[in-house]
């Protein structure tokens, strides 16, 4: 590849081009670009505080790998 240039999924993936002119595995490669991308974008993003501060119910992961519910008291319940 040449600079300048990205093979069709990296295309597909940035919205250049269409999912349907791919082949099955040009399709996984522009979904695992995009799922990429978004854990990229995602991995520093904390809204537990902006959610709380509005009255809303979170839920998390703890260290265990328990799902727990946060209460807007700060509370919390493993479920």
């Amino acid at each position: 590849m040449t600079k300048g240039t990205s093979s069709p999924a990296e295309a597909a993936a940035a919205g250049g081009s269409q999912f349907a002119n791919l082949t099955a595995d040009e399709r996984t490669a522009a979904h695992a670009l995009i799922d990429a991308a978004i854990a990229e974008r995602v991995a520093d993003l904390r809204f537990g505080t902006t959610t709380l501060s509005s009255g809303q119910i979170t839920v998390s992961v703890d260290g265990s790998g328990h799902l727990v519910e946060i209460a807007p008291d700060g509370t919390s319940r493993r479920l």
